[in-house]
């Protein structure tokens, strides 16, 4: 009977309300092996797209009409403010209202790529000088499988 009780231990008891079950899974993080976080990381892929398709359901059968308990859909934010019409507001601001033009428009350099669009193939020679302006932010470190041939990255122990 012991060891029926032991292997029984090892599963987890689905009548329970999945609440129960997972309540304490972030605290149980710091307990597992090196081994187990291996095993359980290489899965989060799969974890997070079933998570996604469980979303994707809760959402469409509320928005079918079919209650799910504890949940309702509702209207979300509302989206960013953007002229119905630029050219009336332009109008209405500048020969109007008499705003100055750099009270009305925002004006911005081109972005490097927009720039290398406009400048490399025409004049290789001045692109040389506009590339020595551009800097780039180094990538951050980012988790990938073992077997993977780029070089490791050299790590920061945390503070």
């Amino acid at each position: 009977m012991q060891h029926l009780q032991t292997a029984a231990s090892d599963f987890e008891d689905l009548t329970k309300p999945v609440s129960e079950i997972i309540s304490n899974a972030s605290a149980r993080v710091p307990l597992l092996t090196i081994e187990q976080l291996a095993e359980i990381y290489s899965q989060a892929d799969f974890i997070e797209s079933w998570l996604k398709a469980v979303r994707d359901r809760v959402h469409n059968e509320l928005n079918a009409g079919h209650p799910v308990p504890g949940f309702k859909l509702v209207t979300g934010k509302q989206g960013n403010r953007a002229w119905s019409d630029e050219e009336a507001a332009r109008a209405l601001l500048k020969d109007q209202f008499r705003y100055k033009t750099e009270e009305v428009f925002d004006f911005k350099l081109i972005s490097p790529t927009k720039a290398e669009k406009l400048i490399k193939k025409a004049s290789p020679r001045r692109w040389s000088k506009v590339e020595a302006l551009i800097t780039r932010a180094d990538g951050k470190p980012t988790i990938v499988p073992g077997v993977r041939p780029t070089p490791r990255t050299q790590y920061q122990p945390c503070k």
